[in-house]
């Protein structure tokens, strides 16, 4: 969706805000890998949970997600192995990224739109729970058994926007492409 933007001006917006930012496209792509590497590791809690009396219907879906083979990707697997490995450095700090994510929803109470202050929120809380469960405390990680049904619609919910998002990026990087050769 380009927000009522034509498509040369969505593609402009492209350009603008993620192709011309160095490294940015990559970032998501790690930041989503978080968030799948998190699903993975909380899979027996998210089979377990009875999704408050909905189970039969959010159980299909939940197991189509858990049994994706791309969870499994080596790709996936090396962001979660690359992010403990450096939090588990001497000089890493594991309690600044918690205070990082507490700012962040903290920034989120500034924001004037309502549904941007939602959103906003609910992908903050859905980054720190992924970042919870792969480091914990001391980079080990967290306990998936103490997630409240908040934190993992918010989990699931910041996966679902982060897949949208390099679904989209990849769609404008073809007509971005597309408009270069024209």
């Amino acid at each position: 969706e380009t927000m009522g933007l034509s498509e040369a001006d969505a593609v402009a917006e492209y350009k603008r805000r993620i192709r011309d930012i160095p490294d940015a496209l990559e970032n998501l792509v790690y930041a989503y890998y978080l968030q799948l590497c998190a699903i993975k590791n909380a899979k027996q809690r998210l089979i377990n949970c009875d999704y408050m009396g909905k189970k039969e219907q959010v159980q299909p879906l939940m197991r189509e997600i858990l049994n994706n083979p791309f969870l499994s990707e080596q790709c996936v697997a090396d962001a979660e192995t690359a992010m403990r490995h450096h939090a588990t450095q001497p000089n890493a700090k594991v309690w600044k990224a918690r205070l990082r994510t507490r700012d962040l929803l903290g920034i989120m109470n500034c924001v004037q739109c309502n549904v941007c202050r939602l959103h906003g929120k609910v992908a903050a809380l859905g980054v720190a729970v992924a970042l919870q469960l792969i480091l914990g405390r001391e980079g080990e990680g967290g306990d998936v058994e103490l997630l409240h049904r908040i934190e993992i619609a918010a989990l699931m919910t910041t996966a679902g926007k982060f897949a949208s998002a390099i679904k989209f990026c990849t769609e404008m990087e073809h007509k971005y492409q597309e408009s270069a050769q024209a």
